[in-house]
């Protein structure tokens, strides 16, 4: 879904995958607070519909970078929630982030606890206690949108 013409390139919440980005594979999400705001309430809204999936591609307020496919699906149970894994018979840059509702529910805390003033460039890992193939990071104001032309 291409974004509509009223949302400039710096409102946009920018994603990539990164083979080797602070230490390992790492999906960094970038964006300002408006773009962030709208993130977190995707996660509030899955939080409560399990089996319930978000495509982050097709996000009128986010931009991928890359070959980077994402999609956030709530799990029905903590037993099935397997955190950032790599999708079945995907390519090394397709991920599922498969989260119960709590775990969605503390995401997305942590992206609102970024939005609280004073405003100034920070980030958050969105990690959760399992084993995962990749972290989520989400910051805002912490880094040139160049650095996503070398998102894979």
């Amino acid at each position: 879904m291409a974004k509509p013409a009223d949302i400039s390139d710096d409102a946009l919440l920018t994603i990539g995958f990164f083979n080797d980005f602070r230490g390992g594979p790492t999906i960094l999400m970038h964006g300002p607070n408006p773009a962030l705001k709208r993130f977190s309430h995707e996660l509030w809204s899955l939080a409560d519909a399990p089996g319930a999936t978000v495509d982050v591609s097709e996000l009128d307020y986010a931009r991928v970078c890359g070959s980077l496919t994402l999609i956030v699906e709530c799990a029905a149970s903590y037993q099935d929630a397997r955190g950032l894994v790599f999708a079945p018979d995907g390519a090394q840059t397709d991920f599922l982030w498969l989260l119960e509702g709590e775990m969605l529910r503390e995401a997305a805390e942590k992206i609102e606890a970024m939005l609280r003033p004073p405003e100034h460039p920070c980030h958050q890992y969105l990690a959760i206690e399992k084993l995962e193939e990749a972290q989520v990071m989400i910051a805002r104001g912490e880094y040139d949108p160049a650095i996503f032309r070398s998102a894979v």
